[in-house]
């Protein structure tokens, strides 16, 4: 739950404000630079470029050296971040429980660890991208110096390559060409962080692994609202349920519940209460040979749609969301 909470938190919303705005300022740069390589071609009567193309391949070689380190490290950070979620939703979840057993010390080492490991990447990622600042500041240097020998070199030895005039221009360019390389190199670094959130997003999307079944199945559709349920008689037989490859929550729990009967199931945190819920709704699917029926209709004969149309639920959160009332009374 955690990791889906992150997908539809932070991730989404990098897709969908901070993406856009990195490609759109790359692109800006990008054209920016090639305006400034003109106007040193121009003002060098094309001497510049003997010098941009090497500069610009140990600006590639290096961005590319950084660019790895930092979109891995992103990985990581967004990975070690959904333990903290957890961690920190269970904690608030059991809260009089952990106070009870003054367990409030264990909770704490626990969550800073988990904080500690999600910190760890960011501040690497950080230390990749002021590693790569310097190299490129030095290259800037580089680029400007030898702009100004060459510019120097004319008038002392009266070479006459090119007028005195454009001498301004050259070594204006030169310092404009350093930013824009920065600019574009360190953009586009982030970017590439970036787009390991839409490449996450993209997961999910694309994801074949998990099908749920269809909304409405035609061929065991018991009937409108007034024909089912009719009566509420709510049938268990052996429900068994896991959680992915994990262990039973579920372990054969068999119950029969008569119609208006007002039932309560309790138990200490982790015994299975939700687990019980997700079966009924089939927001997670029972073991096979399990079986729950409401009215003597087995809810895994029939569409998710329907199910969830006819059985009412309030939730330990209520949640709103933004649009009408009659909207939120439907979805919830």
């Amino acid at each position: 739950m955690s990791r889906v909470i992150s997908r539809f938190s932070k991730d989404m919303t990098s897709v969908d404000t901070v993406v856009g705005r990195l490609v759109a300022l790359t692109v800006a740069m990008c054209l920016n630079m090639g305006r400034v390589i003109v106007t040193m071609a121009i003002s060098t009567k094309g001497l510049a470029l003997l010098l941009l193309f090497p500069v610009m391949f140990v600006y590639r070689f290096t961005a590319e050296y950084a660019r790895n380190a930092t979109v891995l490290l992103q990985r990581m950070e967004a990975v070690s971040k959904a333990p903290v979620f957890a961690g920190f939703t269970e904690t608030l979840h059991g809260i009089s429980t952990i106070r009870a057993f003054k367990r409030e010390a264990a909770r704490t080492e626990s969550n800073s660890k988990f904080l500690d490991l999600n910190t760890r990447p960011f501040y690497l990622q950080q230390a990749a991208l002021l590693w790569m600042g310097l190299r490129l500041d030095v290259l800037g240097g580089v680029v400007s110096f030898a702009v100004a020998a060459l510019t120097v070199g004319n008038v002392i030895n009266g070479w006459d390559i090119f007028p005195i005039a454009w001498t301004a221009i050259a070594l204006t360019a030169s310092q404009q060409l350093t930013a824009s390389l920065q600019q574009v190199v360190l953009l586009s670094t982030y970017m590439s962080s970036e787009m390991a959130k839409v490449q996450r997003v993209q997961e999910y999307i694309e994801d074949t692994t998990t099908v749920e079944a269809p909304d409405v199945i035609p061929e065991t559709y018991p009937g409108d609202r007034a024909q089912w349920p009719s009566e509420g008689r709510l049938q268990l037989e052996d429900v068994k349920m896991r959680y992915r490859d994990g262990p039973l929550v579920l372990k054969g729990i068999t119950a029969e519940i008569q119609p208006r009967e007002k039932i309560g199931v309790i138990g200490r945190t982790g015994s299975g209460k939700s687990s019980l819920i997700a079966c009924l709704f089939r927001m997670s699917e029972p073991e096979a040979g399990s079986k729950i029926s409401i009215d003597g209709v087995d809810v895994a004969t029939i569409g998710l749609a329907t199910l969830r149309s006819r059985v009412a639920i309030v939730p330990q959160e209520p949640t709103l969301f933004s649009a009408s009332i009659r909207y939120n009374w439907y979805v919830g």
